[in-house]
């Protein structure tokens, strides 16, 4: 059996971690459960490929080029099936997701019938994406499943 380990806690963090502690004492768990569960789930994105991912581009010219950059699909684009149903997306769009090496939100969509360029931008989160307007509600779901995060929308009624 493992024996304890210590976790450096700075003292700009004390009272973060003595939250933490009374919020899962007040769940009926522990703290070192939490950590657990947190460093797990870290551990099981972390083993999730990260490779050398390539995205064929154009302009209006019909001028081609390849974006290059390391990170993992989400929600990999596809003609047919990363299409969104949200009523205000046109129905030949479609989407796909990856984060980068450095946790970055990257979000590709294109047309399948190539009516417009592909684009191709980074954001800070999935919820940036959103709020910039190139990220349907139903793909963000998609690629937030995908990081292990549960979609959470926040309501003000």
């Amino acid at each position: 059996m493992a024996g304890p380990k210590t976790i450096y806690v700075g003292d700009d963090d004390e009272p973060l971690w003595d939250e933490a502690s009374k919020i899962a004492a007040d769940g009926g768990s522990s703290l070192a459960a939490v950590v657990r569960g947190l460093v797990r789930r870290y551990v099981e994105q972390r083993r999730k490929t990260v490779g050398r991912l390539v995205v064929d581009m154009h302009d209006e010219a019909a001028s081609q080029w390849r974006e290059v950059f390391d990170g993992r699909w989400l929600v990999e684009p596809d003609r047919d099936d990363t299409r969104s149903r949200e009523s205000d997306a046109d129905a030949g769009t479609y989407y796909g997701v990856a984060v980068t090496a450095r946790g970055r939100i990257v979000v590709h969509s294109a047309h399948c019938n190539d009516r417009w360029p592909p684009t191709l931008e980074d954001f800070d989160s999935l919820e940036h994406a959103e709020e910039a307007g190139q990220l349907p509600l139903d793909i963000a779901t998609k690629a937030s499943s995908e990081l292990g995060e549960p979609r959470t929308i926040v309501r003000d009624w």
